[in-house]
């Protein structure tokens, strides 16, 4: 016995209230169309379905990427679309949708955009270094009395000596390196490939009707 309504009730509902149709495009009729077909275009996760799904299933509540919003509301949509919301009514159950949401928000970011780094070890080093030197050799002489002698070598321009001689040498070195290690491990990738899924589960659970 049916208790209450399924994502594709509410989605094709919501199709057609759009103005959509699975049997006319164009003031053409498209009966055997499949690309026409809602359930198609629920699979496809087109672009009136996205709308209608951030709309009123998640309140236009999105992950920090965009491809990685698509991906995780287009498997919300594919895994759900028969189910039974466990709400009387479409905004009871959106507020339960955006609460599992906020709730796990930063793992679920983290499971879709950075899962990659977190099976292959990714590990970033980074490498500052700043030398600097300086040397000055300086020398002066003089060998008639009337030649002042007593001057100060800790000036670049030397006076008065009949011979002189200066020299500096100066070094400096900045340098920034980043190292990336990637390490492929297989007992990483089999631990991960259940992480997504319990994510649903537990949408499953919290949100959906759990009797046929």
């Amino acid at each position: 016995m049916k208790t209450t309504t399924t994502l594709y009730e509410i989605i094709h509902s919501e199709l057609i209230n759009n103005g959509q149709s699975e049997f006319k495009n164009k003031h053409q009729l498209v009966f055997y169309d499949r690309d026409f077909a809602f359930i198609k275009r629920m699979m496809d996760y087109d672009d009136e379905v996205k709308e209608i799904v951030n709309n009123m299933f998640f309140q236009n509540v999105k992950l920090n990427n965009d491809s990685s919003d698509d991906m995780f509301k287009k498997t919300f949509v594919n895994r759900f679309y028969n189910r039974e919301i466990g709400f009387q009514t479409v905004e009871a159950f959106s507020s339960q949708v955006v609460f599992n949401l906020l709730a796990k928000y930063d793992y679920i970011n983290s499971l879709y955009d950075e899962l990659e780094d977190y099976i292959q070890g990714k590990y970033i080093s980074e490498d500052n270094e700043t030398n600097k030197e300086l040397s000055d050799n300086r020398y002066l002489s003089s060998d008639l009395p009337q030649n002042e002698i007593n001057l100060n070598v800790d000036d670049t321009v030397l006076n008065y000596g009949n011979q002189n001689s200066i020299s500096r040498t100066k070094n400096e070195k900045e340098g920034h390196q980043d190292h990336t290690n990637r390490q492929y491990d297989l007992e990483n990738l089999i631990m991960s490939s259940t992480l997504i899924e319990d994510v649903f589960v537990d949408f499953d659970r919290k949100c959906f009707l759990q009797v046929w």
